[in-house]
C-alpha cells in the first residue's frame, strides 16, 4: 500500500481492490504500471483504512459473487486499456 498524499491510497492487490470494492468503496482510478500490474487508486478515509487493516487481519466477510464479477470487473477494465 502506498500513500499519494492525505487523499489518496494507491494499492497494487488486485484481490484487495476487489474486496474494497465490494465493500462499496469505489476505485477511482486504475493505471497500468507494466504490462503486467496495476494501481488501484481509491479515495482515503477512515472506513477504508479500518476495511484494509481487516483484509489483512483476515477478519472481512464479503459475498463470494460479488467479490468474483468484481474482480473480473477489474480484469475487463484493466485489459480494454
Amino acid at each position: 500500500m502506498n500513500k499519494l498524499n492525505n487523499e489518496i491510497t494507491s494499492l497494487t492487490d488486485i484481490c484487495l481492490a476487489a474486496t474494497l470494492s465490494t465493500l462499496q468503496q469505489p476505485i477511482l482510478r486504475l493505471e497500468k504500471i507494466t504490462p503486467t500490474k496495476a494501481q488501484f487508486l481509491f479515495k482515503k478515509t477512515v472506513e477504508l483504512d479500518k476495511l484494509i487493516e481487516a483484509y489483512w487481519n483476515n477478519s472481512l466477510k464479503v459475498s463470494p459473487i460479488e467479490f468474483f464479477n468484481n474482480l473480473k470487473n477489474i480484469k475487463s477494465r484493466l485489459y480494454s486499456e
